[in-house]
């Protein structure tokens, strides 16, 4: 194929191949005279021949060659006069002590082999020379034993990249010094792009010496970037060594204009530094900072005013944009960072201090202990805890008059209730439209009226261990999220009358609750459109609705009701609701035989009312549960009901055919024949049905599909699905 390419007078030649053995280059090839560009990707490797001469290559880019001692490179490349652009991918060096590009013409070069497997195959054992007048370098890969470039007044960009994981203290302070003698050649760079990981092998190689090693290599050897004009820094995390490196440039790159920060992920910040950061870099007088996050989108631009005005007078103190913007847009800024961050700001100038405390969030959450307690004493867990209050007391007692709109607070370790208690009556005498609690309290929490009558609250969540008690009667009239954990529900509650002072509630979630000495739980909320119960309990304690009567009075969309099955259901308004997630299953030593039988017949009229439900999920234990409410003890010559039958035809009797039903999930389905038969019945009389899942992580789909493709389908479009 080349030989007939060649013969041609080819001009561009790409090949990219995946071939059964190592390719041998033609000698052909590597001497025409045609090529202008010369692209060669083949795997598994690429072998050169000692001789190359391109007099007309300008752009040649190699991918999985193999150099090795036998070649003389600084031949290899000088035989291409003309070469203007070299990228060298994925190569191999072999027991090569010096690796040299002399290409007179050569004004880009990128080598690029990001090693992370351990194969040292690269250049760091050996000497890596460049004779060219290169305009750009980019190199990402090991860095060099040893580095020379006899020509850099021409160079301009550079992007460079050494980092490696898990590479050893000797190795690590090796290739810290190594870096240094890379990037005192840089000192004509006007674009700089430094990875964070070739930052933190800086930094750590010269651990055991001197952490600040690396700022004394560039100060002692007087090569501060006199013409650096952006620095970009790419996989911000916010670690020290970025801090360490980059307050040396800025004291002394007097052309410095743009610093950027890129990061793939805003959460993943360093502990002490992350954006506060870029907040410090304010003091320095630059003309630009951006902060890029998520696919290049730039939240945060500093600019030195005077600078772009072209005023030159020292004497004036330099400005930032963003110290300028609306309070509105910084309080937003600020709201994304965690709470240390925030206060940290405070210390930019009297402008920072006003905007921190009065900004609007205020979110704890990052200040949560997460470690252990079984593995801490009970003394270092009180400190902890104890530190926390103080932190919290703080910043809420310098927190000025203005509203908080939203506060967050998580701890697992117990805190004080009264303390909790001071805490709630101070945001809502700041107006919370927000308020998010979980928390390990040393007691349970009894609620104080004014939080549950408060007339700000939008969205309450109250997650409090080990119990939370609630007052008799609450009043939110702007509430429209509520979320209650390990709430305590008595006879001394109007249920009814609870939740009907919530004329605006729409999303519902009880979860961990517990029901005491009640006959009928209501709900009854004119707005309320998703309810999510969850009591799970698979320990014996009855404390769910399984001695109630269950009335919802709503026009809900969307049901989620994971526990026990209430003594009876009652549903005003079913026609509403559109998706219903279920699960009364319980093991065989939580339910007598009567037991099973009460609750297959309760779970009987619950199911008859969800007749315009059209997705629906549900779990294998309902449908045992139902099942063996049928089973009835006989002897041999009088059979019970086969085992499942009186569940489909009590469905059948009740003409609860689910019309409306355009999907079904069966979970935790382990070859039960009453899901077996349900299913059968679903596909037999659901005319809308367009989906039918079952979850399951023990039987086999073949088996799920020998037992009902063959059956009879009222909707000729449904069709099985296997997660």
């Amino acid at each position: 194929m080349d030989s007939a390419a060649i013969r041609r007078n080819v001009e561009e030649l790409s090949l990219t191949l995946l071939l059964n053995s190592t390719f041998f280059t033609l000698l052909s090839l590597c001497t025409c005279e045609s090529l202008v560009t010369l692209e060669l990707d083949i795997f598994p490797n690429l072998y050169l021949p000692k001789y190359m001469s391109f007099p007309k290559l300008k752009h040649f880019k190699l991918s999985r060659v193999k150099f090795s001692g036998k070649y003389n490179n600084e031949q290899l490349f000088s035989s291409c006069p003309i070469l203007e652009n070299l990228t060298l991918v994925k190569c191999e060096w072999f027991d090569m002590k010096k690796f040299c590009l002399s290409t007179p013409s050569l004004k880009v070069l990128e080598i690029s082999h990001l090693n992370y497997y351990g194969e040292n195959y690269d250049l760091e054992n050996s000497a890596f020379e460049i004779h060219a007048p290169l305009v750009s370098l980019t190199y990402l890969g090991d860095v060099a034993k040893e580095f020379v470039m006899s020509n850099i007044l021409t160079l301009v960009e550079v992007d460079v990249d050494f980092g490696f994981e898990n590479t050893w203290t000797k190795e690590r302070i090796d290739q810290g010094a190594n870096l240094s003698k890379f990037l005192r050649a840089l000192s004509h760079v006007k674009h700089l792009t430094i990875s964070d990981r070739t930052l933190q092998l800086s930094v750590s190689g010269g651990e055991g010496e001197d952490e600040d090693c690396w700022g004394v290599h560039l100060t002692s050897t007087r090569c501060p970037f006199l013409h650096l004009k952006s620095v970009y820094i790419e996989d911000f995390t916010g670690h020290p060594s970025e801090a360490t490196w980059l307050e040396q440039i800025l004291e002394q790159a007097a052309a410095l204009e743009t610093v950027t920060f890129i990061s793939p992920d805003p959460v993943v910040v360093y502990e002490s530094n992350s954006l506060w950061f870029v907040f410090h870099l304010m003091t320095y007088s630059i003309s630009a900072i951006k902060v890029t996050l998520l696919k290049n989108i730039v939240i945060m631009e500093l600019t030195n005013q005077k600078q772009l005005k072209g005023e030159n007078s020292m004497s004036e103190q330099a400005t930032d944009r963003i110290t300028d913007l609306p309070d509105s847009l910084l309080h937003h800024v600020l709201s994304l960072l965690d709470i240390k961050e925030v206060v940290r700001t405070s210390m930019l100038s009297k402008r920072w201090y006003n905007i921190w405390i009065s900004i609007p969030t205020l979110d704890f959450r990052s200040l949560s202990d997460p470690f252990d307690h079984e593995e801490r004493t009970s003394i270092e867990t009180y400190q902890e805890s104890s530190k926390f209050m103080d932190i919290v007391d703080k910043i809420l007692r310098l927190h000025d008059t203005s509203s908080i709109q939203k506060l967050f607070l998580c701890w697992n370790y117990h805190l004080s209730a009264s303390r909790v208690i001071l805490w709630i009556f101070e945001v809502i005498r700041r107006n919370v439209e927000e308020l998010h609690l979980s928390l390990v309290l040393n007691s349970t929490l009894y609620s104080p009226l004014s939080l549950c009558t408060c007339e700000s609250l939008v969205t309450l969540e109250l997650d409090i261990f080990p119990n939370l008690c609630l007052p008799n009667y609450v009043s939110f009239p702007k509430l429209k999220h509520f979320k209650l954990s390990r709430a305590i529900f008595s006879s001394k509650y109007n249920s009814e009358q609870f939740f009907s002072n919530c004329p605006v509630l729409e999303n519902l979630t009880l979860e961990k609750c517990e029901w005491f000495d009640i006959r009928k739980f209501c709900l009854s909320t004119p707005s309320l459109k998703v309810l999510k119960i969850s009591h799970l309990d698979d320990f014996g304690e009855k404390y769910g609705l399984e001695n109630c009567a269950f009335e919802i009075h709503a026009p809900l969309v969307s049901l989620t009701y994971w526990g026990d099955v209430a003594k009876e259901f009652v549903m005003s308004n079913s026609s509403t609701l559109a998706e219903v997630d279920v699960d009364f299953g319980f093991e065989d030593y939580d339910i007598s035989t009567n037991g099973w039988f009460d609750q297959g017949a309760n779970i009987s009229k619950f199911l008859r009312a969800l007749s315009h439900v059209k997705c629906l999920t549900i779990s294998n234990g309902i449908l045992e549960i139902g099942a063996r409410s049928y089973e009835k003890e006989s002897d041999d010559d009088n059979p019970p009901y086969h085992y499942g039958v009186g569940w489909e035809l009590d469905l059948i009797s009740t003409k609860c055919l689910f019309p409306h039903l355009k999907s079904v999930s069966f979970k935790y389905f382990g070859g039960d024949l009453s899901v077996v038969r349900l299913a059968e019945l679903v596909l037999k009389q659901a005319t809308a049905l367009e989906i039918m899942t079952f979850i399951s992580p023990e039987v086999d789909a073949k088996f799920i599909m020998e037992n009902l493709a063959s059956l009879p389908r009222a909707s000729a479009s449904c069709v099985f699905n296997f997660p």
